[in-house]
C-alpha cells in the first residue's frame, strides 16, 4: 500500500492520464482500515492521506454573494412607501443557495426589524416615522453561521395618514314597520398614521330602495403614535314606514384619499297580524264512550299598513 501511494505522488504530476490516477485512487480507499488508519500504522496512513490530497484535492465551493436586492410594493418595483404598507425584499444570489440575515434600520441607525431564511422578507411600515431606512443583508456560512457576504439598500417612508382598522356600532340593529327609533351611529378607528394629521368621517343612511334618509360628516384628528379613536357619528330619529334592509355606509378620507370604508344596517320587519283559525274533527261527539277528537290551529301571518 505504500508502494502504491509512492508511485502514486511520483507520477501524478507527470502525466494527464486520468486512467492510472483513478485506479491508485481508488485501491487507496479500499485499503482504508475501519478505524480510518492504513496498515494500522502512521507511516502507511500519512502517506495514503498525503497522496489523497495531491490526487483528489478538496474542491472549496465557490462562495455564495450577493447579486441584488429588489424592493417591492405588491408586484411592483418601489423605493418610497406610506404608512401601513407592506415592503417585499427580494435577494439575488450568485451561488448556491444559502441561509440569509436579514435587518432593517430606522433614520437613527437603530434596528426595528430582523429576519433570518432563504427569502424574500417582508417588512411592514406600520406607524414607523416617515425617514430614510436601510436594509442589510448577509449570507450566513452554512457551518459556522458567520457572515461571508454582504449588500444593502435603502428605502424611505413617507408621511401619511391611514386608519388600520375600524368597527361600525349601530343602535338599534333591528325594528318594525311603523316604529319611530333614536337612531344612533358610533365609529371607532384604530390609527394608523405616522404623522399628525386629522380626517373627514362621512355617514349615509338609505332607505331600502337606495334613498338617502340621513347623513353627514365628522372631522376626526389622528396623532402620530396609533392608538385608536372614537367618535359619534349621528345621533337621529327615524320613523320606519317600509320594510326591509336600510344601508348605512361610512366613509374614512384624507383629502381625496379614501383611507377606510365601514357599513352596517338596520334591519326593520314588516308589520304582521296573526290570525288563527281552529278547525275541530268532529265537531259534535255523543256520551257513549271514548272518542277521538282532531284539532288543528292554522296560524296567518297577514302585513299590515302602518
Amino acid at each position: 500500500m505504500a508502494d502504491t501511494a509512492l508511485a502514486f505522488m511520483a507520477i501524478v504530476t507527470q502525466t494527464g492520464d486520468m486512467t492510472p490516477r483513478i485506479a491508485a485512487l481508488n485501491y487507496l480507499l479500499a485499503q482504508q482500515l475501519p478505524d480510518g488508519s492504513w496498515n494500522d500504522d502512521a507511516y502507511s496512513t500519512a502517506l495514503a492521506l498525503q497522496a489523497l490530497a495531491i490526487g483528489a484535492p478538496l474542491q472549496t465551493p465557490p462562495p455564495t454573494l450577493v447579486s441584488s436586492v429588489d424592493l417591492l410594493s405588491g408586484s411592483q418595483s418601489a423605493t418610497t412607501f406610506g404608512p401601513q404598507q407592506t415592503v417585499t425584499i427580494n435577494v439575488g444570489l450568485s451561488g448556491p443557495p444559502a441561509q440569509l440575515e436579514m435587518l432593517v434600520l430606522d433614520p437613527n441607525g437603530q434596528v426595528v426589524f430582523t429576519n433570518t431564511g432563504p427569502g424574500p422578507f417582508t417588512f411592514d411600515t406600520g406607524t414607523f416615522p416617515p425617514g430614510t431606512y436601510t436594509v442589510l443583508i448577509w449570507v450566513l456560512d452554512p457551518t459556522t453561521g458567520v457572515p461571508v457576504s454582504q449588500s444593502q439598500t435603502t428605502f424611505t417612508i413617507l408621511p401619511g395618514v391611514a386608519v388600520a382598522g375600524g368597527l361600525l356600532a349601530v343602535v338599534p340593529l333591528s325594528s318594525h314597520v311603523g316604529a319611530t327609533e333614536n337612531v344612533t351611529l358610533a365609529a371607532s378607528l384604530t390609527n394608523g398614521s405616522n404623522v399628525a394629521n386629522s380626517a373627514t368621517v362621512s355617514y349615509s343612511f338609505l332607505s331600502p330602495s337606495g334613498a338617502v334618509l340621513n347623513s353627514g360628516s365628522t372631522p376626526v384628528a389622528f396623532g402620530a403614535n396609533g392608538g385608536s379613536v372614537g367618535l359619534t357619528l349621528a345621533n337621529f330619529s327615524q320613523t320606519f314606514s317600509v320594510a326591509g334592509v336600510y344601508p348605512i355606509n361610512v366613509q374614512v378620507t384624507n383629502g381625496s384619499t379614501v383611507l377606510i370604508t365601514l357599513a352596517g344596517s338596520i334591519e326593520v320587519a314588516p308589520l304582521v297580524r296573526i290570525d288563527p283559525t281552529v278547525t275541530l274533527t268532529p265537531q259534535t261527539v255523543l256520551p257513549d264512550g271514548d272518542k277521538r277528537i282532531r284539532i288543528d290551529i292554522r296560524l296567518e301571518g297577514v302585513e299590515q299598513k302602518p
